[in-house]
């Protein structure tokens, strides 16, 4: 498992909803697969929507396929599955759920899983709409 160059630390520690981002970038992230940490929760978050922005095209000599999620569960998709063909400039990918509403607990980790084969180019930026759940 590797980390992604700007990976973050995840806390809303302020009231309301708010918007955090990363960027997945193949020149700097590689694109092995595998999963890649793109964040970690500093506290009990809840994530209501999701979306990836693609910045430049992805390519590879493969049928690679991506998808986002989080450590604390395998059922817990943010973005679902999504093959090479839709990874092309300024493409949005959303979650399916709306809202989302994937609760992470302290210590869980929002990976990039990169599956059957690798990327040879490509960036795109991850969003995520959260606030702190709070504990009750």
């Amino acid at each position: 498992m590797a980390d992604l160059a700007d990976k973050k630390d995840i806390a809303v520690r302020s009231e309301g909803v708010r918007l955090l981002e990363w960027t997945y970038d193949f020149a700097n992230d590689g694109g092995a697969v595998g999963k890649l940490d793109v964040a970690v929760a500093c506290e009990k978050v809840i994530i209501h929507r999701a979306w990836l922005k693609v910045d430049t095209l992805f390519t590879s000599a493969g049928a690679p396929t991506l998808s986002i999620g989080h450590s604390g569960s395998t059922v817990a998709v943010i973005i679902p599955v999504t093959a090479l063909g839709a990874l092309v400039d300024d493409a949005v990918l959303a979650e399916t759920a709306t809202p989302l509403n994937v609760v992470m607990d302290v210590d869980d980790i929002v990976q990039i899983d990169i599956l059957v084969a690798a990327y040879t180019a490509g960036k795109a930026t991850l969003v995520l709409e959260l606030s702190q759940l709070e504990e009750g």
